[in-house]
């Protein structure tokens, strides 16, 4: 007769096979998600040290320039309201990669430029691309860091810090890789190779991403996690059982795993009712983002935002007019500002899980405002205005905005909760959608407010010091509201992980006392049986009652001990 541990691996080992391939696929989907945001950051960079020079030699004007550049982001800004009102759940994996497909193609659809030299033609194609890049970026950005934090919830605030690392690295590769390609292949190519890459990043992120579960704020959420977690501890102790209890037959093992595994299937299938298509509320965004308080905070990743577009606008000029830098030059000064900036990144990353997420934010606020406040001292000091003094600024702010990103997940999902937004779901898509919108509206001003009157006017030093004083204003108004909320508390994206497993451990105990009870009483039963057993062979071979009177109780008193 097979034994029961026998009977029991091969149910176990298909259970082992499943969740390893759980693991494989849930990693493979982080990964294609990172490597999107890698390659969403070589898209919009890599045109950066040759576009502006190109439109000007086409006859374009800088405030022209910068609205080939903030066009996207009113696309993308408006298109977002579109998303908000239309998405429903199961939709998102959908959304996410139809916009990556848009975007891919779109960039590649930009190489057609090299060949396009009248002014108002270069300026139409541009406008109309990039509002299809900016419909692209709505769709992806909107929906991929609800899809890929869901993957692996214990690990949300290490993946959003890795999003902007990759998106950074992305950054950093961008402008050189851009330069070089520009200088022995033209204007067509650079464009072309990033929107191929992101089309295949399409491609593997149909097969590997999955669509967030369905989940709340509410208690079905706990309550189904704990449930979870106690068939879990059961199947463990019921394995137990059953390699000291060999009365139990296979057909019982395999039917308390399939129970185990309806149960827990069930869990993960069954949807709150609080998630479904109907209650989405389509106003729920605009009821988010018209919050007073998160609008404040926001205005320093916006700020850092318009600094950033503003840079890609007017830089590669100031930098031609002021130092005489070629496309290649120009490629290396983005890349300080780059490089410190994904330098940065993962140390932000430890802070923020450690619970300091709002503490970066303003710390680095305030920094970001010193060095554009250092920024403007060429114009009072002329003997400053050297490419080694602007270099170093650029590392330093490299160094600073990086923290006006990473935490921002991390902190719009707490004002929404703070304002009873109890749709987990629905919050996360409304944080993702915010965190693109904010990025849209801060490059819209940087291209159109910054590159336009203020860079034409007073040049990239006070434009630089323009940025320094409105920094430092929005800064003093969100320290203000971070008291006001509470938020100066560590702050995490998972809590109560150690009262969960507390709670399991302790279920797990009980259940291995009820084991060693259950076990005790089968030997206990088992001995009493082989105990009559002996008594009737021993008793059937004497003849004398005195003599089988005398044995029982010989052997009753030295079985005793076995059975306690």
């Amino acid at each position: 007769m097979p034994t029961e541990q026998a009977v029991a691996n091969p149910a176990s080992q298909r259970q082992n096979n499943i969740e390893e391939n759980n693991r494989t696929f849930n990693f493979l989907g982080i990964a294609c998600g990172l490597a999107f945001y890698f390659l969403l950051g070589i898209e919009e960079t890599i045109t950066s040290p040759y576009f502006s020079l190109q439109a000007s030699k086409r006859g374009l004007t800088t405030l022209e320039i910068g609205l080939s550049f903030c066009i996207m982001e009113v696309s993308n800004f408006v298109f977002s309201f579109v998303i908000m009102f239309t998405i429903r759940p199961g939709k998102e994996k959908l959304y996410c990669t139809s916009g990556m497909f848009i975007l891919g193609v779109s960039s590649c659809a930009t190489a057609s430029l090299q060949w396009i030299h009248e002014r108002s033609t270069f300026f139409t194609v541009s406008i109309f691309l990039e509002i299809l890049v900016g419909v692209g970026n709505a769709m992806a950005l909107a929906t991929l860091i609800p899809i890929i934090t869901s993957l692996s919830l214990e690990n949300a605030g290490t993946i959003t810090s890795l999003v902007e690392a990759f998106l950074s690295l992305g950054g950093l590769v961008g402008p050189p890789a851009g330069s070089l390609l520009y200088k022995y292949f033209g204007m067509f190519l650079p464009p072309l190779v990033a929107g191929l890459l992101v089309v295949f990043c399409g491609l593997m992120s149909t097969v590997f991403l999955a669509n967030p579960p369905h989940m709340s704020f509410s208690k079905n959420t706990a309550a189904c996690l704990t449930s979870r977690q106690h068939h879990r501890s059961q199947n463990h102790v019921e394995t137990k059982k059953r390699s000291h209890l060999s009365s139990i037959s296979s057909v019982e093992s395999e039917a308390s795993i399939k129970s185990d595994s309806s149960n827990e299937n069930h869990c993960q299938l069954e949807e709150p009712a609080s998630t479904n298509s109907s209650s989405f509320d389509p106003w729920a965004y605009i009821k988010f983002i018209i919050k007073p308080n998160l609008v404040l905070i926001s205005m320093l990743g916006i700020i850092v935002a318009g600094q950033m577009v503003f840079f890609d606008v007017c830089l590669p000029l100031y930098l031609d007019r002021v130092f005489k830098l070629d496309e290649i030059q120009i490629g290396l000064m983005f890349l300080t500002f780059s490089l410190s900036n994904v330098g940065m990144v993962p140390l932000y990353g430890v802070a923020i899980d450690r619970g300091y997420g709002m503490h970066i934010t303003l710390l680095t606020a305030f920094g970001f405002s010193v060095v554009f406040g250092v920024l403007y001292l060429p114009e009072v000091f002329p003997q400053l205005q050297t490419i080694w003094f602007i270099s170093v600024s650029f590392v330093m702010a490299g160094c600073f905005s990086a923290g006006a990103f990473v935490p921002s997940y991390l902190i719009y999902e707490k004002i929404a909760q703070y304002y009873s937004f109890e749709n987990l779901k629905q919050t996360k898509l409304m944080v993702a959608t915010w965190c693109n919108n904010l990025f849209a509206i801060g490059a819209f001003a940087g291209s159109t407010v910054l590159a336009g009157p203020v860079f034409e006017n007073f040049g990239f030093n006070y434009s630089c010091l323009v940025i320094s004083v409105t920094t430092l204003v929005f800064l003093i108004g969100s320290i203000f509201v971070a008291f006001k909320m509470n938020m100066m508390t560590k702050m995490y994206y998972v809590e109560d992980d150690d009262e969960d497993s507390a709670n399991a451990s302790s279920v797990e105990a009980a259940n291995e006392a009820e084991a060693v009870d259950l076990i005790q009483k089968e030997r206990l039963s088992t001995t009493k049986v082989d105990f009559s057993l002996d008594c009737q062979s021993n008793m059937s071979s004497k003849s004398s009652p005195g003599d089988n009177d005398a044995l029982l109780e010989d052997q009753f008193y030295s079985l005793t001990p076995v059975a306690v």
